[in-house]
C-alpha cells in the first residue's frame, strides 16, 4: 500500500464518519466521532512514523552525497585527469615542443571544461534528489497538519453536548468535509490524465 492510497484511506474513513455523524442521533454521533478519532490515532501513528522515516533517509543521503562530493574530489576527478594528460601524452609523443604548444591551450581548455562539467552533472543529480526527499517530508507534513486538524474537529463530536449545539457541530463538520472532497476530487483529475510515481 502506497503513502499516497494510505492517505486517501485515512481521509475516506474521516469523509465516512462525518457523512454518518451528519444524520445520525446525537448519542449515535459522539460513538462514531470517538470511533473516528481511534481510527484517526492509528492513521496519525502511521504518518508520524513515516515522517521520522523519511526525515531518517532524508539525513542519510545527505551524509552520503556529501561523501561521495568528497570522493569524487579525491578520485574520480583527479583519475579523469590523469587518463586525459595520458591520452595527450600519447597523441603528441613525437611531437616537439615547438609542435606541441599550439596544442597545449585548447587541450587544458577542453580538459578544465570536462572537469567542471563533470562537477555540475553530479552537483544537479544531488541537487534533484535532496529536492525530491524534501518535497515528500513537506507532503507528510501537510498530511500531519490536515490529520492534526481533524483531531480537532472531531473531538468536540465525540465529548458529550446538547442536541442544539452538536447539530451546529456536525453541519459545520460535513460543509467542511464537502470542501475538503472537492478539494480532494479537484487535486486527483489532473493526477488521473498523468503518469503515476
Amino acid at each position: 500500500m502506497t503513502a499516497t492510497s494510505v492517505l486517501r484511506a485515512g481521509r475516506l474513513a474521516v469523509l465516512g464518519g462525518s457523512l454518518l455523524l451528519a444524520g445520525c442521533a446525537t448519542s449515535t454521533a459522539e460513538k462514531t466521532a470517538a470511533t473516528a478519532l481511534s481510527h484517526l490515532a492509528t492513521y496519525e501513528r502511521d504518518v508520524h512514523s513515516k515522517v521520522r522515516a523519511e526525515s531518517d533517509y532524508y539525513e542519510e543521503v545527505k551524509t552520503n552525497a556529501a561523501s561521495r562530493i568528497t570522493d569524487l574530489w579525491k578520485s574520480r576527478q583527479p583519475a579523469s585527469l590523469e587518463e586525459e594528460l595520458r591520452r595527450f601524452a600519447a597523441d603528441n609523443v613525437d611531437e616537439t615542443a615547438v609542435g606541441v604548444s599550439p596544442r597545449l591551450p585548447p587541450f587544458l581548455e577542453t580538459t578544465l571544461r570536462s572537469w567542471a562539467d563533470r562537477d555540475r552533472e553530479y552537483e544537479a543529480l544531488l541537487a534533484e534528489t535532496l529536492k525530491t526527499l524534501a518535497d515528500n517530508r513537506r507532503k507528510l507534513e501537510v498530511e500531519q497538519a490536515k490529520i492534526s486538524e481533524l483531531c480537532n474537529k472531531l473531538q468536540p463530536l465525540s465529548e458529550v453536548a446538547s442536541d442544539k449545539e452538536m447539530l451546529k457541530i456536525l453541519i459545520g463538520f460535513a460543509r467542511e468535509t464537502k470542501a475538503k472532497l472537492d478539494e480532494l476530487r479537484a487535486e486527483d483529475k489532473p493526477a488521473a490524465g498523468g503518469a503515476k510515481k
